[in-house]
Order: structure tokens, then sequence, then C-alpha cells
């Protein structure tokens, strides 16, 4: 009877020190700081907000997270899905089914809630780039070498990255036969980095301008590398 007694005995205090440790953790969780990722998306030309653009968000334990954007542009994950201690990448896609069939280049963000000791609201607004005929980072001039850290190279196979769907035409522009030969070996450095890229080569479309010396041609780089998005419906 005595080793029943204190078997009993045992269970009460061990039951004991489960509540006290569980009314402590309920405690520590309700003064846990809470985190929102909140914010707007707008059309970087008309600084339109764009409604219905869905919006993933992307947790470090791997959960994804979608919403989309409401008639004013906004959106909000609320601490349902932002959460203490964790890494997220915000990936914001253009509005689907537009009137007039407009689409956007996507935006990424990034955010952390690492060591955050107070409530929090991290705001993370996009503009999107409509691509209209061009790419929205600036020509290759043909005077300098084509490195794979060249800044135009990274934004170029980044946006290729963020929009797996579109095919991008590359163009040397050039006037004269001495220009081609330069602006071949240009092209030939770029298709070398991009081919070795984890981009499908199929969305690269390589391709030479040439115009005739004597002519005006008004916005246009006549001795550069430009980029020019295709189409939007590549499936690998």
């Amino acid at each position: 009877m005595r080793m029943l007694s204190f078997k009993y005995q045992l269970i009460a205090i061990l039951s004991f020190v489960f509540i006290i440790y569980s009314e402590g953790d309920l405690r520590a969780q309700e003064n846990d700081p809470i985190c929102y990722i909140l914010g707007n998306v707008k059309s970087v030309m008309t600084k339109k907000n764009l409604e219905n653009c869905e919006v993933k968000l992307y947790r470090s334990d791997g959960q994804v997270f979608h919403t989309n954007t409401d008639s004013l542009g906004n959106y909000k994950f609320d601490d349902r899905y932002c959460k203490v201690n964790f890494g997220y990448t915000i990936l914001v896609e253009g509005p689907k089914n537009t009137d007039n069939n407009e689409w956007y280049y996507s935006a990424k963000g990034t955010e952390t809630t690492t060591n955050m000791k107070q409530s929090t609201a991290f705001v993370h607004d996009f503009e999107l780039q409509p691509p209209h005929s061009y790419t929205p980072f600036p020509c290759i001039d043909f005077k300098r070498e084509i490195i794979d850290s060249d800044s135009v190279v990274v934004e170029l196979i980044q946006v290729a990255n963020d929009n797996p769907t579109i095919v991008i035409g590359i163009n040397a522009h050039y006037t004269s036969e001495k220009d081609s030969l330069i602006m071949v070996d240009r092209l030939h450095q770029l298709k070398l980095i991009l081919d070795n890229s984890s981009i499908n080569k199929k969305r690269f479309v390589y391709g030479f301008v040439v115009y005739l010396e004597g002519l005006d041609y008004v916005y246009v780089c006549n001795k550069c590398i430009m980029f020019e998005v295709l189409r939007d419906d590549f499936e690998e």
C-alpha cells in the first residue's frame, strides 16, 4: 500500500508541475511579439494601385501562403502566417485577366523576424514594371567586356528567374562591319554566361539589328545589346 500511495503522490506532483509549466508556456506565448507583413502594389508607370495581384509568402520552414491585393492594391499577412524567428520571401505577380491584357514583371522582397523583440508590422510596397517593348534594364554598351557580375546581366537573370514564362530577345545593334565583329564577340560573351545559368536556354533568342549609316534613329542605341520580351507563354 505504501508503494501505491507513493505512486499516486508522484503522479500528483508531476501533474502539478506540468500544469504550472503549461500555464507558464501559455503566458510566454501570449507575451510573444506579434508580426504582420503587409504593403501596397502599384504600377511603376502609372502609379495606379493594382488589384487582384497574387502575393505569395514563402516561410523558411517550407510553408507557402497566398493572398491577393484588394481594390486599393493592398495585401496583408497577419500573425496566423507571420511568426517570430523565421525568414520570409514575398513574391508578387501582376494581375491576371485584365481588360487590356496587360501584364507585369513579378517582384520579390525578403524579410526576417529573427530576434524580434516587439510587435512589428513589416511594410513591403512594390511597384511592378510592365514590359511594353523592352525590359526595364538598360542596354549593354559595346565598349565594355561582358562579365557575369555586370549589373545588367545580374538583373537580366533575376528578371528571367522571377518571370519563368517570358522569352527574351537579345539583339546586338551595330552600324558597320567593324562594329559587327565587336558585337558578335559581346553577344557570344553574354550567351556563354546565360548558358551557364539555371535558366532554360530556349528562353533566350539571339539576333542582330543593322542600322544604315546616315540615317537618324531616335531613342535607339545603335552600338549596344538590347533586350526585348518576345512572349509570355513559355512552358518547360
